[in-house]
Formats: structure tokens, sequence, C-alpha cells
């Protein structure tokens, strides 16, 4: 096996410093081009109107409804806190931007010692791009992930009671990623049962990562206990949600992996007979590019998205490298493969976390980034084909400028690039730059909330843009903070209701136009038509007049 050359002295200070200096750079430099392009009022306001509630003094779970664990929200409420009307959308932007670059970091320390610096340089760009394609904001899968890479050094370092502690922290940030000790574990056992050449993790190191994780655990259910939520915490992470998205427990088990895996299977093919190509294989060569190329034109013709592509590929690669070491003793005596194996089990419990959601497998890449470095090193030092090094250089740099393109083509959050050319006024969004249509819209909004209401006044906005309650510094006045869905159930109409008696807002804003639809071209929102909608319409019709629309969401004010 070749391992890449260390340099010592100055030069090994150098060769370490200067990748993560011009990755820290480089992404500076992209995101003060593109960080402030683009503002849509859904996602990337919900965290930040429930920190702001928690800020305030109310509680999840019994204040109001959240169907997560609740370390993310906790997070924007300490950060309000501290910098208050300084953290704007921007800054949070940034805050979000650190993090991603800390997540490449650490991924990096478990490869580093194996790559070159401009590899190391290559897989920290790739890491941060593929890892961040669709949101760039905070968000609580983006916690969890911090935390969920942590938990994949600790245990590269035999630092075993911490991985369980950052295992515990990636739980609480969101509940999907509780799998991940007992998902290693079970792997580590079956891996080992079945193949006891193949050391993952001993029954001493298991026990300390439980009691890294079963303390921190202990001591917060014990909280809930007795501050009387324990009840409330376990309804709303582990029986709302289900009950709110209404998909099957198949789908909220394996969302649509299988059939990523089933269109990946030539792909997979084709990754194991990269691992023994010898020279002259000319037919095994051209089926395993002929597999490639099938799966390739499936995927895209199917889904027409780079992310499905790019989660097969590490499937298949992790795969393929597990039948190398099962194959081959001097593959599982390599320094390569008896440290990173670990980190290969926990890239793909982390790659299924974060697509383990109620719309499939197009949010994993998120965890994709961690598995990417370590197959890289993996396939390049294990591979028995003849150009092993630049088949890895080359998928590497494949999937780095799939990442670019996709992102760069896909704005998430309204118009076009070329159309941001409006900047806001309004302070916490200080800096943004979006579409004129967007712009006045949101602007004329918290205009018309400044004249019809004070400072924490309720106010009410249906069914989305829940950002508003926290540009305009006004409160919700239920315990759903947002009317996505996904967040609320027809169970909760009754409180909902209630609530809306005892807390009247000042103003109510209901949307014509999901907010989704950047382009304000699709259908009307039909509130007759969505049973969980109808309730909260006719509330609004019983209890206040229409004023009009402000852009093209109608306002109402209460009856005399």
């Amino acid at each position: 096996m070749t391992k890449a050359p260390k340099s010592r002295g100055a030069n090994s200070v150098l060769d370490t410093v200067w990748p993560y200096a011009a990755f820290l750079l480089l992404v500076a430099l992209y995101s003060l081009l593109t960080l402030a392009h683009g503002f849509n009022a859904t996602d990337e306001g919900y965290l930040l109107s429930i920190g702001a509630r928690i800020a305030e003094g109310e509680a999840p779970y019994t204040d109001f409804y959240f169907f997560r664990t609740p370390l993310s929200i906790y997070i924007q409420a300490a950060l309000i806190s501290v910098l208050g009307d300084s953290y704007t959308v921007l800054v949070s932007r940034w805050v979000w931007t650190l993090q991603m670059c800390l997540v490449a970091v650490l991924i990096s320390l478990l490869y580093r010692r194996f790559v070159r610096p401009w590899e190391l340089l290559l897989l920290l760009v790739t890491t941060f791009t593929v890892s961040s394609l669709l949101l760039i904001f905070p968000w609580y899968s983006y916690d969890a992930l911090l935390f969920a890479v942590l938990m994949a050094v600790f245990v590269h370092f035999r630092q075993y009671e911490l991985s369980g502690v950052a295992a515990f922290l990636a739980f609480m940030c969101k509940q999907n990623y509780g799998i991940l000790i007992p998902g290693f574990l079970v792997a580590a056992l079956i891996i080992q049962r079945i193949w006891p050449q193949l050391r993952v993790l001993t029954l001493k190191q298991g026990i300390r990562m439980l009691i890294g994780a079963v303390v921190p655990l202990g001591a917060y259910l014990i909280y809930l206990y007795f501050n009387d939520t324990l009840g409330a915490f376990w309804d709303n992470v582990f029986v709302y949600p289900r009950m709110a998205s209404q998909v099957s427990v198949w789908f909220v088990l394996f969302q649509n992996h299988h059939e990523v895996i089933y269109l990946g299977l030539p792909a997979m093919m084709a990754a194991v007979f990269g691992f023994y190509l010898r020279p002259g294989r000319t037919v095994i060569v051209a089926v395993a590019a002929l597999a490639t190329l099938v799966s390739l034109v499936l995927i895209f013709k199917i889904h027409h998205n780079y992310i499905y592509s790019l989660v097969y590929v590490n499937l298949a690669l992790s795969f393929a490298i597990v039948v190398r070491l099962i194959k081959s003793k001097q593959a599982r005596e390599s320094d390569v493969g008896a440290r990173l194996l670990p980190a290969l089990i926990i890239g793909v419990i982390i790659q299924y976390a974060a697509g383990f959601n109620y719309t499939g497998v197009v949010l994993s890449y998120m965890g994709s980034g961690l598995l990417l470095g370590i197959l890289y090193v993996m396939y390049r030092e294990l591979s028995q084909a003849r150009r092993r090094r630049y088949i890895a250089l080359g998928l590497v740099v494949v999937l780095l400028a799939g990442g670019l393109y996709h992102k760069y083509t896909y704005v998430y959050r309204d118009v076009a690039r070329g159309e941001k050319t409006s900047e806001f006024r309004t302070a916490k969004l200080a800096g943004i730059r979006s579409g004129q249509r967007n712009v006045r819209q949101i602007e004329s909004l918290i205009e018309a909330i400044d004249q019809r209401s004070e400072r924490a006044d309720y106010i009410f906005m249906f069914p989305d843009m829940p950002i508003m309650y926290y540009l305009a510094d006004r409160r919700n006045p239920t315990p759903v903070g947002w009317y996505v869905q996904l967040e609320y159930g027809n169970w909760l109409m009754d409180e909902i209701l209630a609530s809306l008696e005892a807390n009247r807002p000042k103003v109510v804003f209901a949307q014509r136009y999901f907010e989704v639809d950047f382009e304000r071209a699709g259908a009307l929102v039909d509130y007759r038509g969505i049973p969980r909608y109808i309730p909260i319409a006719n509330f609004i019709n019983a209890n206040y007049n229409p004023q009009g629309m402000v852009g093209d969401v109608f306002m109402f004010l209460p009856k005399e």
C-alpha cells in the first residue's frame, strides 16, 4: 500500500496550514459574492421565529409545538439574546457558513494524514460544496450534521465517551440522528460477527460510547420529568410528526432509498469491478463502464437531480470498499483500511440520517460530505485498478463540478440570479438583495404591520411566512409556529382556535399563493379545499374584515 509522503519541519507546518487558509479564503470570497443573494420567507425564517419565542421566555412543547428535538432552536435563541437586533438574516447566514466550514475541517481530520496538501484543499472544497447544495441558512439538519461529524472524529481518535456525547447532541438537534449509536453498534456487531477479521469496535469501546450518550440523555429526561414535560416532549418529537405528515411507516423508515439502491446497482457492480481490474481485462472494463453509464442515464432520466447521483455513488463505493476489505487481508491490515472503516460506517449512517425525513433522499446531500473524503482515500489506496489514483481524483472532480453547477443553477429562494437587483430596507434584512416584486412585498407587509400594531403585539401570518414575526418583532398568538401541513394537524385545531380567541391578533395576513411559488404563477391557495385550513379560515372570516391586498397577501382587521 502506498501512502502520501509527509513533509517535515517548516515545510510540514506550511503544508498543513496553507490548504485550510486557502479553503477559508475561497469560501469567504464565494460567500461575499453570493450569500446576500435572494430571500424567501419560508424555511429560512422558521428557526429564527421560534428562537425569538424562546428568547422572550416561552418554552418548546409547553408554550408552542415543535416536532423536533430542541437544541437548534435554543442555539438560535442564544444568538438572538446575545446579539439582539444585530442578529440579522444575513448574519445568520454567515453563522451557517462558519458552521459548514467547521464541518469540512472536522471531516478532514479523519483523512488528512493520507493526502497531499493539494488533495486536502480539493476535498475541503468538495465537502463544503456538496454538503450545502440547497439550504444556506441555519437549520436543525445542519446542526445535527455538525455533531454527527464530531462523533466520527472522536471515534477516529478513540475518545469514545466524547463520541457518545456528540451523538447525543446530534440527536438533540434532530431526533432521527438517534440512530447514530445504535446503527454504528449494530453494524460493527454484524460485520465482526460475520467477518471476524474486520475489527471495528471492541465491547469495552462500545460501552464507553453508550455511557457518553446515555448519561446526558438520562439527565435531560430527568429534567423533563421534574418539569412535567416528558409526555409533551415524547408527543412532539415521536408522535405528532407522523400524525401531521400522514405518510406511511415504510416511507418514514426508508423514504426512497430502496429506489436509489435499485437504480444504483449497475454502479455498485462497476465499483466492485473497479477494485479488481487488471491490465488486459478489456471486457470487464467495458462492462463496468457500460453499467455506470446505464446508472447515470436511469437516475437522471427519472429524477433529473444531481443529488441522487451523489447519493448512490457514495453507496456504491462504500459497498465496493467493504467487499474489498472482506476479500483482502492486505487491505484489512493496511493503515487506511484499519483507521477509516469506522468512519466509513458512520458516514453511511449520517447520509441516511440526513435524508431521514418526509420528502425523501433529496436532503441526503447534507450528510454526503463525510463519505466523499473517506471514499476518495480508501479507493485510492485499496483498489486494485491500474489507474486507481486517476479514477479517484476524476470522481471527486466530477462530483465537485456537479455540485458547483447545481449550486449555481438551482436558486432556492426566489428569482433568477440576474434579477436580484433590489436591496431590502428592513433592518433585519439589511444587505440582502432580491427581486423587485419580493422586496416590495416584504417591505409593504412590514409597513402595514407597523401601522396597525405595536412592538410585541400579536399578529397572525397564515399559512406561511413565519419569519415575519421575527422581522417585525411581533408575537405569534398560537402554539403553532408555521402552518405548513407538516407542522400541525386537525387534532390541534381546538387549541389553535382557543389561542386565537384569547390572543386576538391586531392584524391578520392570509396568502393568496403558497410562499414556495416564487413566481406567483401557480394555483391560488384554496382554503376551502384543504381540511386543515378550513376552521382557521372560518375564524378569520367570522372575526375580521378584509382590508384589501398588501402585494399578493390578503390583510384583515378586527371587526368592531
